[in-house]
């Protein structure tokens, strides 16, 4: 059962209904403190799910051609364009540019973002709710600092990450009897080196493109695969 998903999602609808309540009494400085721990909490949990590898070449192999797949084909682009598009049909041409840029972040960190995505899959995988209950937990206030700006309208975006998080549970089922152990571990290895761009990011440590590197999910299997062969 996908409980980790059910409570990110029920954690991002508390953080809205809490925003819009009590978000405006929230400092400026208050807000970027909390974005300064999230980000070191994603480095964390980057971290705990690196040291789960089993085998360091086919993972850094599947990251460094996951990035030039992610590169060629512009992931991260793509996935900005269908959550522009996704953005003008929910709210329409007459909202203001500023506010229909801050709704396409907001939907690309619910609904496309490493933690999510590497989550999920890994709940359908092994039943493993760990990232996602840590998710939950940093979408709720994130969810805060974003509706005290924005509103109770950004809750409309919890319908397409149901959609994002769920089909990537339920296609993460059907795989799951295709993988060994060490196909296992090698993925989470991917996804917390993911995890731990995704930190850096809010960190601003460094601008990573952390979209592009998401093919490396898909090619770490094969990879351990061939490379055990």
């Amino acid at each position: 059962m996908p409980v980790g998903i059910i409570l990110d999602l029920l954690g991002v609808l508390a953080g809205i209904a809490c925003g819009c309540r009590i978000g405006k009494r929230l400092g400026a400085g208050l807000k970027e403190s909390l974005v300064t721990t999230f980000g070191f909490c994603a480095v964390s949990i980057g971290i705990s799910l690196i040291i789960r590898l089993q085998d360091l070449a086919p993972v850094v192999l599947s990251l460094i051609l996951g990035t030039l797949a992610g590169e060629l084909l512009h992931v991260e682009d793509r996935v900005n364009l269908l959550a522009e598009k996704g953005s003008l049909r929910m709210l329409g041409s007459s909202i203001s540019e500023e506010y229909m840029q801050e709704f396409r972040s907001v939907a690309v960190l619910f609904c496309f973002s490493g933690p999510g995505l590497v989550g999920s899959l890994m709940e359908g995988f092994a039943g493993d709710h760990s990232l996602l209950f840590a998710k939950a937990v940093m979408d709720f206030f994130t969810a805060i600092i974003f509706s005290s700006r924005m509103g109770s309208m950004i809750a409309m975006l919890s319908a397409p990450q149901a959609v994002v998080l769920f089909g990537l549970f339920f296609c993460s089922r059907f795989l799951y009897p295709l993988f060994t152990p060490e196909m296992l571990g090698n993925f989470y290895a991917v996804g917390g080196a993911v995890t731990l761009m995704a930190g850096f990011n809010m960190l601003k440590v460094r601008k990573v493109r952390v979209l592009n590197v998401l093919p490396a999910l898909v090619l770490v299997p094969v990879v351990t695969s061939f490379w055990l062969l």
